[in-house]
């Protein structure tokens, strides 16, 4: 995860210099919170965010039940043994992989 920053030239005023900074503590929680407010942002419909906090909440909720805690540590083989573990229909479970793929850049 990266932060961007962002501060003028003293010798030019309209210009600007990109600094990224690390964040140690950067969580799941977080990144969920980002991730829908982005969703809002892009002025996506309530249905369409309903589903993103349900999908993704019971992922969240999953993963840290199995002791991960930021986004960096996520894996692919997380995401499949959340959903060997779902019991639905196949677009469900395609719905499912596509809410995480999404939310989660996995």
């Amino acid at each position: 995860m990266a932060v961007f920053m962002f501060q003028e030239n003293q010798n030019k005023p309209f210009a600007s210099k990109t600094q990224f900074f690390k964040i140690a503590s950067y969580q799941l929680a977080d990144a969920f919170t980002d991730f829908i407010l982005s969703r809002k942002a892009m002025q996506c419909s309530a249905k369409t965010l309903k589903t993103y906090q349900s999908i993704l909440g019971k992922f969240v909720r999953w993963v840290e039940s199995q002791g991960i805690t930021a986004p960096d540590q996520l894996t692919a083989r997380h995401v499949r043994a959340f959903m060997a573990e779902l019991h639905g229909k196949q677009w469900t479970l395609n719905g499912y992989g596509r809410a995480i793929r999404i939310g989660f850049s996995l």
